[in-house]
């Protein structure tokens, strides 16, 4: 397989694709990045694009212009089942869209198509896990049809610098002393540094074991909510809490959020109580790796990002 040397990344200005760019440069390859908007970065060069609007935006060809490999991470992200987003929206930017990019990737000597999916593709739930997976299928489909190397990865729940979604409004609500200690339910849920992410989506670029492979990343440890919640609480300096808020009195919270579509609702409380496991053996094997860190080493890094963020109340 030839040298891999200047990349295409789309959603590059993201939460993971920002810290991948770093990683990228770091290693010596070219990055040009794709997005909606102008943003300074870690690139070499930026492509202004919308994958939302195809009707009014096709593709432009020169994007792949002596780019050898194409990580894909653009999408419409998970909103959950009660969220405004249409099926079509999922369909048009998370499959359409990754079909004609890798229509016009192969068609330009791209080599390789690295595609950024969800363990909600494994099993389906919703339309944004439907769209995933219905793009997985597209990848290896085109892939085996035009010869280019693809790999699809699925990442468990992203921490890392600049935290996002759930885990960064738990942080938020320890540091501002609204967000309770909630038992220990012995829930379990698999996580991935960011950082360890970007070390696999490269291997998976350059081994030929990858090929034609789906790996699940996770960083080989199972966290409980009440874990995450201590390691955080601890990390901000807040000390061990003493006491536990009972589970039920959220669960009655959460069937009135139900009812009048407030954030705390059964999706969300399960998200927080719920257990989601996986294994990255099938990856660690293929492509001899092992994860760097974990959650617990990751919170200083954290939190020191977190301190620096306009909307933390360190600020």
């Amino acid at each position: 397989m030839s040298e891999l040397k200047k990349c295409l990344v789309t959603g590059a200005s993201g939460f993971i694709g920002k810290p991948f760019c770093v990683y990228l440069k770091n290693q010596g390859v070219f990055v040009r990045a794709l997005f909606r908007n102008p943003t300074s970065g870690p690139w070499d060069e930026q492509v202004i694009h919308d994958l939302a609007d195809p009707e009014r935006y096709s593709i432009p060809e020169t994007i792949f212009d002596s780019i050898d490999t194409v990580f894909h991470l653009a999408g419409v992200a998970h909103a959950g089942r009660r969220s405004n987003i249409s099926p079509e929206v999922y369909w048009t930017v998370n499959t359409a869209s990754t079909g004609e990019l890798m229509h016009l990737a192969a068609k330009s000597g791209v080599r390789r198509f690295i595609y950024f999916s969800s363990t909600k593709a494994i099993n389906p739930t919703d339309d944004y896990g439907s769209s995933k997976q219905a793009a997985e299928k597209l990848v290896l489909e085109l892939g085996a049809k035009h010869g280019l190397h693809v790999c699809i990865l699925r990442p468990s729940l992203v921490y890392g610098p600049n935290l996002k979604g759930n885990l960064l409004s738990m942080m938020r609500g320890i540091d501002r002393g609204w967000f309770p200690a909630l038992p220990d339910t012995q829930n379990q849920r698999s996580l991935i540094s960011v950082q360890d992410l970007s070390r696999v989506a490269l291997l998976a670029a350059k081994n030929v074991k990858a090929n034609g492979k789906i790996y699940t990343v996770t960083d080989g440890k199972n966290y409980s909510t009440r874990q995450l919640y201590d390691s955080m609480r601890q990390s901000l300096g807040r000390g061990r809490a003493k006491i536990s808020f009972p589970l039920w009195p959220l669960k009655i919270c959460a069937r009135i959020g139900d009812l009048l579509r407030l954030p705390l609702n059964s999706e969300s409380l399960d998200k927080i109580t719920g257990s989601e496991v996986h294994s990255s053996e099938l990856l660690c094997e293929d492509l001899n790796w092992k994860p760097s860190t974990n959650f617990f080493q990751s919170m200083p890094e954290i939190v020191k990002a977190y301190k620096v963020d306009t909307k933390g109340s360190f600020n």
